[in-house]
């Protein structure tokens, strides 16, 4: 699924450093299914 989001340039960078992702689209993929199984 496509969509377009804003996110705040600092928590980008963050979240790519934190999952290792180097491209923007698969460091949120993957924050966002980490966030999901801790959260279930």
């Amino acid at each position: 699924m496509r969509i377009t989001i804003e996110l705040d340039a600092e928590n980008m960078r963050r979240i790519q450093k934190i999952t290792g992702q180097k491209k923007k689209s698969p460091a949120v993929s993957r924050a966002l299914s980490e966030f999901i199984q801790q959260h279930q």
